[in-house]
């Protein structure tokens, strides 16, 4: 698929991202905008009440937006040019910490090219659709059209460097950060309890990735009410949802887990 803005096309992957994020009782979360920062970088004191201040850096032509309830900052230059161009976003902590976080959108296309390196080498306790060597994270080839996401922790730092692109030929896209987990004794991996199901509009309609048993109950109704017919089947821990065509418009996906969890989610049609 070619990269239809390639803003458009992977907000709506955004939107239909069911990723559920639960923090550690003992962790301090920086919710960006909303936490006091300012387009054009801010040192934003205090954060949530722990005493530690941040300044944020060089980000890119960046946005503040929602994810399921979940802060996020959207940056990166998104030109679909071939100058080799690196960003380098700056995190410096006003006292040393740990830090974690996802980053979404990390992707791979002829016209942009999602690489990402950190300053400091992360405990990776979520990976899809990338690619990790050490420091380095890259997007898995033929990534164009999927949501490539990597959750990362930062043990004992004080500053971070996201160096976002990869420097040769294609320019970075954008990328999607959550919200910052922050905190001296900030989670092992297991209380963070990250469950992802990923849900990406396909040619065929619908994937539902990630999960990690079968679903039931699934049922597509359009804004109005309608039922809309579809086939399906379960392959490798994903669910793969065929349908025809569908009008323009907006429709609700909803299943139900093995343990009960009734989820139910909103996408677009165009």
């Amino acid at each position: 698929m070619n990269r239809i803005t390639k803003h458009r096309y992977d907000f709506f992957l955004l939107l239909l991202n069911l990723t559920i994020l639960t923090y550690p009782v003992n962790a301090q979360v920086f919710n960006w905008c909303d936490d006091g920062y300012l387009i054009g970088g801010a040192v934003c004191q205090n954060i949530d009440n722990s005493g530690i201040d941040i300044e944020v850096s060089e980000l890119v032509e960046e946005y503040c937006s929602v994810l399921y309830g979940h802060s996020i900052v959207v940056t990166g230059i998104d030109d679909f040019g071939f100058g080799g161009v690196q960003h380098t976003y700056k995190f410096l902590f006003s006292e040393t910490i740990d830090l974690s976080f996802y980053v979404y959108d990390v992707n791979y296309g002829t016209n942009w090219n999602d690489q990402l390196v950190f300053s400091e080498f992360p405990v990776v306790f979520y990976q899809s659709g990338v690619m990790v060597s050490g420091n380095t994270i890259s997007p898995a080839l033929g990534s164009s059209s999927a949501n490539g996401v990597i959750g990362v922790k930062f043990e004992n730092i004080d500053s971070l460097i996201i160096t976002h692109g990869s420097g040769t030929s294609a320019n970075p896209g954008h990328i999607y950060i959550t919200e910052l987990v922050i905190g001296e004794e900030t989670a092992n991996l297991n209380e963070m309890n990250a469950r992802s199901h990923m849900l990406l509009l396909t040619d065929y309609g619908l994937k539902i990735m990630g999960l990690s048993s079968p679903i039931s109950n699934l049922r597509i109704t359009s804004s109005d009410g309608r039922e809309v017919n579809f086939t399906n089947r379960m392959e490798n821990n994903e669910l793969q949802v065929h349908f025809n065509t569908l009008s323009s418009g907006i429709y609700y996906l909803q299943f139900e887990l093995k343990n009960g969890q009734l989820v139910r989610e909103k996408f677009y049609s165009k």
